[in-house]
């Protein structure tokens, strides 16, 4: 047995990190935009919210799906 760490793995854990830092953005994104955090100016909780939603949806939809299909083992071709 090698003491090398199995890409397969890690690759796994670094997808799962970013969904979970992805829906973290959204959430923090959701209590800026209805004002729900008090340590960030009001007049700036609305617009940095609409931008920490917009960036955890792509996150979500674009980078998470782009880094799966990079890194998807040869011969594991998804079916029709």
């Amino acid at each position: 047995m090698s003491n090398s760490p199995d890409p397969a793995r890690s690759r796994f854990l670094i997808l799962t990190v970013m969904r979970f830092a992805a829906a973290i953005l959204v959430m923090l994104g959701i209590l800026l935009a209805y004002d729900r955090v008090s340590w960030v100016d009001p007049a700036i909780s609305a617009p940095l919210g609409y931008v920490l939603i917009a960036v955890g949806i792509a996150d979500l939809l674009l980078v998470v799906p782009m880094l799966a299909r990079r890194w998807r083992s040869e011969g594991s071709e998804p079916k029709p």
